[in-house]
């Protein structure tokens, strides 16, 4: 498949999928992998939640390379994207992706103490389509 049109078809995947797989490395440089809410899309970019207190903090702290996973499984199609994740300390940026449903965790909303919002800076990606895989740099 052409890189454009993976791209595009990266980005519609993405914004789909509610749950992405997140790994990262932890403190033994082992990878791990687990399940996180896709907390919206700019691109490839991608926002992302945890709490303050989560192992995945000390993990992007050390390392901060990670990859995400997606896939719709009934078409077939997969999404790896592997960038650099940021940890936001911006109110203004926290309030600005907040939704609402997370509160059922966050009680305080942005300002609650365990409330972490971070975002995937993606750097290149793999799109499959069945056995079709094209790769981009982003």
């Amino acid at each position: 498949m052409e890189q454009e049109k993976a791209l595009l078809a990266a980005k519609e995947l993405l914004v789909k999928t509610q749950l992405i797989n997140l790994a990262t490395v932890d403190t033994t440089g082992a990878p791990e992998v687990r399940m996180m809410l896709n907390g919206g899309t700019e691109g490839l970019d991608l926002w992302m939640i945890t709490n303050a207190s989560s192992s995945k903090m000390e993990h992007i702290g050390n390392d901060p390379r990670v990859c995400i996973f997606a896939a719709d499984a009934e078409k077939l199609r997969g999404l790896k994207v592997c960038g650099e994740m940021e940890v936001i300390e911006d109110m203004a940026v926290k309030e600005k992706v907040w939704k609402e449903e997370w509160r059922q965790w966050y009680a305080d909303g942005p300002a609650d103490s365990e409330f972490v919002l971070m975002k995937l800076h993606a750097k290149r990606f793999v799109y499959s389509d069945g056995m079709d895989y094209t790769n981009g740099e982003l």
